[in-house]
């Protein structure tokens, strides 16, 4: 009932669910990937990127489940933003875990 609503009476298929935006993903090699649970710097950094974005984009950092990485995933309205704001968290995860 509620998707119905949403529609408006409008046909699904003329309905977008969301904006794509640009998205980076990068996977950095760290030495122990449990290590990020204690990288106070790090989680500061994300969480000032997702404060400044305000819900424009989203930024994602978690270890990998098999393999020594953090994966650094960013959604920004434009490319540049999005490369920029990655490459700062993937240099604060090289600096404070490799």
């Amino acid at each position: 009932m509620l998707v119905l609503r949403a529609l408006g009476g409008r046909r699904l298929e003329d309905v977008e669910p969301f904006e794509r935006l640009p998205q980076r993903l990068e996977n950095v090699r760290v030495a122990e990937r449990d290590a990020i649970e204690d990288a106070t710097e790090l989680w500061k950094a994300v969480d000032e990127e997702n404060r400044k974005l305000d819900g424009r984009g989203r930024v994602l950092v978690r270890p990998s489940g098999t393999e020594p990485l953090v994966r650094v995933m960013v959604e920004a309205p434009d490319e540049a933003e999005c490369e920029e704001i990655c490459a700062r968290l993937v240099a604060l995860v090289e600096r404070e875990l490799t």
